[in-house]
């Protein structure tokens, strides 16, 4: 399944470092749905994790979903890109 990240963000990961988050949608059956993904590398600022995220912004990735729950959703960053 193709999905779009939509917005970028930055999520606390403790009292001192930030890990920038990726959101994302896609369509199953004419019905859009959305998910999250938290990027490895973490910041000491939301800035700069919110920066470090920005290069993922409206690029197409691959989302794996339940086909009997299509809201519940993973996106793999090793899958391959869509072509």
């Amino acid at each position: 399944m193709i999905g779009v990240v939509e917005q970028t963000c930055a999520d606390k990961v403790d009292r001192y470092r930030y890990a920038p988050g990726v959101l994302y949608s896609y369509q199953v059956q004419g019905e859009f749905y959305s998910g999250q993904y938290q990027l490895k590398e973490t910041r000491y600022t939301a800035e700069e994790a919110t920066e470090l995220a920005t290069p993922w912004l409206k690029r197409k990735i691959c989302i794996r979903y339940k086909p009997n729950d299509p809201q519940t959703s993973a996106f793999l960053p090793d899958d391959p890109p869509p072509a």
